[in-house]
């Protein structure tokens, strides 16, 4: 299985983050258009367009591990498994709790986009 990845655009000034969309949305699916057919479907109601920000979202990229790639690394993400699991995660990784950057995340992370 493959997870593509879509980033949420600050059009018009604000992010949607609710129990269905955040920051990033992530999609597990055989291919690029399964997975834009599911997106599509559940960002219908968060999609406006703004004339000066352009459009709400972008497809981000994709991976083809196995697992889903921490969506962590990302932020507030929301991920939607094949198997119609939905995985929220709210927090980023890149930073420790005292805002200090957590050096050992940033090599996990060198390594995830090297691989």
């Amino acid at each position: 299985m493959t997870w593509f990845i879509y980033q949420q655009n600050n059009s018009g000034g604000d992010i949607f983050d609710n129990e269905a969309v955040s920051d990033y949305v992530w999609i597990e699916a055989n291919n690029r258009d399964d997975a834009d057919e599911k997106f599509w479907i559940i960002v219908e109601d968060h999609s406006e367009f703004c004339e000066c920000c352009g459009a709400r979202w972008s497809a981000f990229g994709s991976t083809d591990q196995e697992s889903m790639p921490s969506a962590e690394l990302y932020g507030p993400s929301v991920a939607y498994h094949l198997d119609g699991k939905i995985e929220s995660v709210r927090k980023s990784r890149l930073y420790t709790s005292t805002g200090d950057i957590d050096h050992d995340f940033v090599e996990l992370l060198k390594k995830w986009l090297l691989s």
